[in-house]
């Protein structure tokens, strides 16, 4: 189970570098609007900063379904 996370975990990186030259090789060109959001949490205490209540509602979205994923592969 362990070699298991570790591979999916390389690969979730490597899939995140080749998403991240695609997006800079096909990105637009033109004066497009970037929206951000961050969220960690330092011991207890989370903390979070967003540059648009749309990205907002996205990182607090993405923080729930990977809550959800890490409770079912704990319990599987």
């Amino acid at each position: 189970m362990q070699e298991n996370l570790i591979l999916i975990g390389i690969l979730l990186v490597f899939v995140g570098i080749f998403l991240i030259f695609l997006g800079a090789l096909f990105g637009t060109k033109e004066n497009v609007k970037t929206e951000w959001g961050f969220f960690g949490l330092i011991g207890p205490v989370p903390i979070g900063f967003w540059s648009s209540k749309k990205a907002f509602i996205f990182t607090v979205g993405l923080i729930i379904i990977l809550v959800l994923v890490l409770t079912l592969m704990k319990r599987w």
